[in-house]
């Protein structure tokens, strides 16, 4: 009878551990500082300043499908709720926190380890008449971090105009915590091994740095160890600046990038590009007079690969946007290896 009873307490604290370790990650998937004004169709006052309470209001009603909690404070003394009936765009804001239905049952991850950061290259390139050294970076515990990290995430805050952004953002910052560069649309963990940033030529580069990986959906950050960056621009290991760029062969791209020009598509347009440094943008449409799409794209040069944001803009009639990876062939050629959205294209010439 005894060993019965502690049985039953034994299972009964084992269950209790379990409901408050889900409650916690429930928790943490709130999205804090976080507004999506818009959609309302019913609001009120909260008798206590628990955002717990809003999400619990959408989730009994069948008509909500996102909520936003205004803490105390803001539009009176009490704490109040929105229950939207579509799902507005995600605004930071200290004002407030959202939620949309159902993305509270996204998997948080606690004891994930910080990243193990190492300088793995560099290399020398020109780009529209600039001398850049880029240095190369890769995370040596990648395998440790879980796929849904990167999974793209609509229903929070856009990167620019990319709305749909990663769930996680990497950044990279020197020695006095100042940011240098960030990647917004890492598509899975395994991307951690091909970070970067890049210095003019003339400029000295920071002593060190270190990343930062924030999950936004979570609200959790997990910060690498610093690496120091050599003065000279040398590469570890003995690599020679201004050799084979990663994942190239030596006479397979251009040496000197310059892609500034008018390029023709195998999707029938026509692509006005300029080129500074390692940013490429483009304007492309079908037909000037009366395009039925047009578009424009903002990218970055990583060796000879091109990684982009692309959107139609309302001078055409059809409206669609997404992310682009392109290979650099040489100056006169470009193609696709990726494309979301929509996109047609494959290959542009000049």
């Amino acid at each position: 009878m005894i060993l019965d009873r502690v049985k039953r307490k034994m299972i009964l604290t084992m269950a209790a551990l379990l409901l408050i370790s889900i409650t916690l990650v429930v928790c943490l998937a709130m999205e804090t500082n976080t507004d999506r004004p818009g959609m309302d169709y019913s609001s009120f006052d909260l008798g206590s300043a628990n955002p717990g309470l809003c999400e619990q209001a959408c989730n009994s009603d069948p008509n909500c499908r996102a909520f936003t909690f205004v803490k105390p404070g803001f539009q009176g003394a009490n704490a109040r709720c929105y229950l939207k009936n579509d799902i507005p765009a995600a605004v930071p804001d200290s004002c407030c926190d959202s939620g949309v239905k159902g993305s509270t049952g996204i998997t948080c991850h606690p004891g994930l380890p910080n990243p193990q950061l190492v300088l793995t290259g560099t290399e020398s390139y020109t780009a529209s008449g600039g001398h850049f050294t880029r240095y190369s970076l890769a995370v040596l515990n990648r395998a440790a971090y879980p796929a849904d990290l990167f999974q793209a995430a609509p229903d929070l805050p856009p990167c620019g105009t990319n709305t749909n952004s990663a769930r996680s953002w990497v950044n990279i910052y020197n020695q006095d915590g100042n940011y240098i560069y960030g990647f917004c649309a890492l598509g899975s963990p395994e991307d951690l091994g091909d970070l970067w940033f890049a210095v003019a030529q003339g400029e000295a580069p920071p002593s060190q740095v270190y990343i930062t990986i924030e999950d936004r959906r979570c609200n959790m950050t997990l910060r690498s160890n610093p690496v120091t960056i050599p003065a000279s621009g040398s590469s570890p290991g003995g690599s020679t600046p201004g050799g084979t760029p990663p994942g190239g062969s030596p006479g397979s791209s251009p040496a000197v990038i310059d892609l500034t020009g008018t390029w023709n598509c195998d999707d029938g347009g026509r692509y006005y590009i300029r080129q500074f440094g390692p940013t490429v943008w483009w304007y492309g449409e079908h037909d000037p007079n009366s395009p039925d799409w047009s578009n424009v794209m903002r990218g970055t040069i990583s060796g000879h690969t091109i990684n982009a944001d692309w959107t139609d803009v309302p001078k055409g009639s059809i409206m669609q946007y997404g992310m682009l990876t392109l290979n650099i062939e040489s100056n006169n050629r470009i193609s696709a290896i990726s494309k979301t959205g929509g996109f047609a294209g494959s290959v542009w010439t000049r």
